[in-house]
């Protein structure tokens, strides 16, 4: 308990502070219940789409009570081993079902925001590759509005591949949010600071995390001090989540660390 009070940053930010649901060993709620004297919110993973490895009803309740009697929120993130932008119709299909079916059950947590994973799957990046890349996502994201989710609510992550430019006119098209992934952009070479500031009225989460020799989601200790510096400085004002995306207790423990004597 001592580690806990000594590393817990819950409202300590403008921001709510969120960690995953991946530290500890064992289920969505245990890690809630060990998490939620830490931080504000929990970004619940849900990577895999198999009915087996998505929530049932009774684990969304125990969640949802969870959430009332240790004041934790939640986001979620989609799951990744499907896409929008299939070159298969019918795997297209199953995925846009998928994740409606994903986003109805979890509508008992009230998340913050939905993120999901846009990712080109091998098709070219220019020319009409893109577009018809483009078309299909835009298709797939139709549907899931139709389905009476509040544009706002869906947030198109930053990847690694593609270029996000390649990504924003579907962000623009459908009116949805941007979940802005430091690590992915630091990754790219690319000014976090900068994309934040340019964008920051779409983004309503962000995923940070240590980047070092092209690995990413490690402890923010593996950053440049005077970078999360300057992060923070950015963020000063930001009302939204900044989930600590790391997978190990180990790496938490020195972000929160990190966090804590960074200088905004």
């Amino acid at each position: 308990m001592d580690v806990v009070l000594k590393t817990s940053l819950k409202k300590r930010f403008p921001f709510r502070l969120a960690t995953t649901s991946f530290i500890y060993p064992g289920t969505w709620a245990d890690n809630v219940r060990r998490l939620a004297l830490l931080v504000d919110e929990i970004e619940l993973l849900f990577f895999e789409s198999s009915p087996r490895s998505l929530p049932t009803r009774r684990d969304i309740g125990t969640l949802a009570q969870l959430g009332r009697d240790l004041e934790v929120g939640y986001n979620v993130h989609l799951p990744t081993d499907i896409s929008l932008g299939d070159s298969s119709t019918c795997r297209r299909h199953e995925a846009t079902e998928r994740l409606i079916r994903l986003i109805d059950r979890c509508a008992p947590l009230t998340p913050s925001s939905f993120t999901l994973h846009l990712p080109i799957d091998g098709q070219p990046i220019g020319g009409a590759g893109l577009n018809l890349w483009q078309k299909r996502c835009g298709r797939g994201l139709q549907r899931i509005l139709r389905g009476g989710l509040s544009s706002r609510l869906l947030a198109v992550e930053t990847l690694t591949s593609p270029d996000f430019s390649s990504t924003l006119p579907l962000v623009a098209d459908g009116d949805l949010s941007i979940c802005l992934d430091m690590g992915h952009l630091l990754l790219r070479g690319q000014d976090p600071v900068k994309f934040y500031r340019k964008l920051r009225e779409r983004i309503p989460i962000i995923h940070l995390h240590g980047v070092k020799n092209g690995r990413d989601h490690l402890g923010l200790e593996s950053l440049n001090r005077a970078r999360l510096d300057a992060i923070m400085a950015a963020l000063d004002s930001f009302t939204g989540t900044v989930s600590l995306e790391v997978f190990s207790v180990d790496h938490l423990m020195t972000s929160l660390e990190c966090m804590g004597l960074a200088q905004p």
